[in-house]
């Protein structure tokens, strides 16, 4: 604009922008709002320093502004998030709430959970202690994206306890089951392999018992099967909570009943572009549990890798 209209109509744009944020707020969601999309643009206009002297209901205006962002939260909110936890906290708990009591079962997953799990391993931590205390006050979500979301968000964090959440999962994880309900089962499940791997094999075998019968075993194989959220960065894995990847044991348990369940002559075999199905990604985990024991690289490892090839699963 300053090149086609001068400097002094950008001016006078950008302080108009900068002044519709301050003078107007929103409701959450609005993503599609063009109210939002002005006000986003004046708090793109504003330095970081001049955001952060703001008052703190301007401050909970912007990240409110910004949860209606698309595509993620917009570049100046890590920054201010940094600044003004505590502001941003109020307001996550405010959207996530809301997303909470309207979710259903869609495919899509809400914008709140969404933009959170999809930030920075920071702005996760942060959430999560308050995510965990939600969920059992506010209910589970109905929506399985957003469920997905929320048990990753807590249980790779490091704010909430394994002693906290063990039983919790477990309780979940053996309810769903009752109801047959595994899709949402495999998330309670993996959130406990997250926080206490060994818990996590035990509740597997105490619920399907220690014998690979046809049942367990098309089970297991759906389980190594699953969709499964990725939305750490590869940077940000080391900071984040995950017991399974130092258990030797039970990646040696794991990599027992993969072979047994799904041995390497049922993997699938494709001469043209695919897209994945189950078969192929339970011939993936099957690998992922081997290279993760492989990784340790200790004695430990060492030991587990001797054992697997030695006893039955």
């Amino acid at each position: 604009m300053r090149e086609r209209h001068g400097q002094l109509i950008a001016g006078l744009f950008a302080s108009g922008f900068k002044r519709y944020w301050r003078e107007n707020g929103i409701t959450y969601p609005a993503q599609s709002d063009y109210q939002a999309m002005i006000g986003l643009t004046g708090l793109a206009l504003q330095s970081l320093s001049e955001l952060a002297n703001l008052s703190d209901d301007l401050i909970e205006r912007a990240f409110t502004y910004g949860f209606s962002n698309m595509n993620g939260f917009p570049d100046w909110m890590p920054a201010l998030i940094t600044l003004k936890p505590g502001i941003f906290v109020t307001v996550a708990t405010t959207v996530l709430t809301q997303d909470i009591t309207s979710s259903s079962e869609e495919k899509f997953s809400s914008d709140g959970f969404s933009r959170i799990a999809y930030s920075t391993s920071a702005i996760r931590e942060l959430t999560a202690a308050p995510l965990f205390q939600l969920l059992q006050t506010a209910g589970i979500p109905e929506n399985r994206r957003d469920l997905e979301m929320a048990l990753t968000i807590i249980a790779r964090s490091h704010a909430v306890s394994a002693s906290q959440l063990s039983p919790i999962l477990r309780q979940q994880f053996a309810a769903h089951v009752i109801e047959f309900r595994f899709a949402e089962a495999w998330l309670w499940l993996d959130a406990l392999f997250a926080i206490d791997s060994a818990a996590a094999w035990s509740t597997w075998i105490a619920t399907f018992g220690a014998l690979w019968s046809p049942s367990s075993a098309s089970l297991f194989k759906r389980y190594m099967g699953r969709e499964e959220l990725s939305n750490s960065r590869a940077e940000e894995r080391a900071e984040e909570r995950d017991a399974l990847d130092a258990d030797a044991q039970t990646l040696c348990h794991l990599i027992k009943a993969a072979y047994l369940v799904w041995p390497p002559s049922n993997d699938p075999v494709h001469e043209d572009a695919y897209s994945p199905g189950i078969d192929d990604k339970a011939t993936s985990r099957r690998g992922y549990y081997l290279n993760g024991l492989a990784a340790l690289g200790n004695e430990d490892a060492l030991q587990a890798l001797d054992r697997c090839s030695r006893l039955p699963t």
